[in-house]
């Protein structure tokens, strides 16, 4: 008993803030938050058996409750053998030059769109965006723009419709059969709010959601996320944006903009070589002024464009 330790689960990370701490529990994609001094116990626990601990705290009932409330909860649990149990590593890596990219076409666009995907799929790419803007798009039309997307290196689809002739709802739901890498489909402006056959209706404009300020409460908590924001800002980092005019972008709620789409003149692989558009890449979440001292920094999307002003780095939220 002597030589107990409290020895915490890989997936249990502990994070400080600057009022409060908070264990990331990255396999139930959850958090706790706790008292500073829970996680300055914490610390002492990676360096010295229990009974070692006991004679390092003021008080040896409120070390008791942490004991409890770190086992009881799953974050920590006691043995002997601490050597057996290592920290979880830092394996965040990808081989893809761009891991996301949302791209915006209506029927005025005139930018090459199979062009932009196939160097998407050049540049490994794994995930879309996909903004239907059209006045009224049909399920030919759809059909037509998810053909670019089949052979590709590209594994998921969100697709966003704005304007949807419901009275092809049923055509719709084939589709969905025959493209798999489809995730699921958002229609704006429908008669009533639902979720039907991995089809979610809403009767809320495309516009209504496209202007709406990033709600810093919501929370995403998982591992992928978790050690990419070690390193980078999640919201840029390996991202690119076209808007149906063509401009390219490091997202679309972004005024800059890195000229038009042109496979000849300004590829993709050009604009990622920008050092004004990878800028922020690097800017991780320890790095904002904003959320810094937040012990959810790793949590929170940070989905603004980010002002730097002196050196030192912020959310632009006008």
């Amino acid at each position: 008993m002597k030589n107990n330790y409290l020895t915490l689960y890989s997936s249990c990370i502990p994070v400080r803030g600057k009022k409060r701490g908070a264990f990331y529990i990255l396999d139930e994609r959850k958090i706790e938050i706790v008292p500073l001094s829970l996680i300055d116990v914490v610390e002492l626990f990676k360096k010295y058996p229990i009974e070692d601990c006991k004679k390092l705290v003021d008080s040896e009932e409120i070390l008791k409750s942490y004991i409890s409330f770190l086992t009881s909860r799953r974050i920590g649990f006691i043995t002997d053998e601490p050597q057996r149990f290592s920290e979880m590593v830092n394996f965040y890596d990808s081989p893809s030059f761009i891991l996301l990219s949302c791209i915006s076409v209506d029927e005025n666009s005139s930018y090459d769109l199979q062009g932009f995907i196939q160097e998407l799929d050049n540049l490994l790419c794994k995930h879309i965006e996909l903004r239907i803007l059209h006045s009224c798009v049909t399920v030919k039309q759809l059909s037509q723009i998810l053909d670019f997307f089949e052979k590709t290196t590209i594994r998921s689809i969100e697709l966003h419709v704005s304007n949807f002739n419901d009275n092809e709802i049923n055509e719709l739901k084939v589709i969905l059969n025959q493209y798999k890498k489809v995730h699921y489909i958002v229609l704006f402006s429908m008669p009533a709010d639902k979720i039907e056959d991995g089809i979610i209706f809403t009767t809320k404009s495309y516009c209504d959601i496209a202007l709406t300020t990033f709600n810093e409460n919501e929370l995403c908590i998982n591992i992928k996320q978790y050690f990419e924001a070690q390193k980078y800002n999640i919201f840029y980092n390996k991202k690119i944006s076209i808007n149906q005019n063509g401009y390219l972008k490091n997202n679309l709620i972004c005024k800059a903009d890195f000229g038009k789409y042109c496979p000849n003149k300004n590829p993709i692989s050009k604009v990622i070589k920008n050092r004004d558009f990878t800028k922020y890449w690097n800017i991780n979440p320890d790095k904002i002024e904003d959320i810094k001292d937040s012990e959810l920094r790793y949590a929170i999307f940070p989905a603004y464009e980010i002002n730097e002003i002196n050196g030192k780095y912020y959310f632009k939220k006008d």
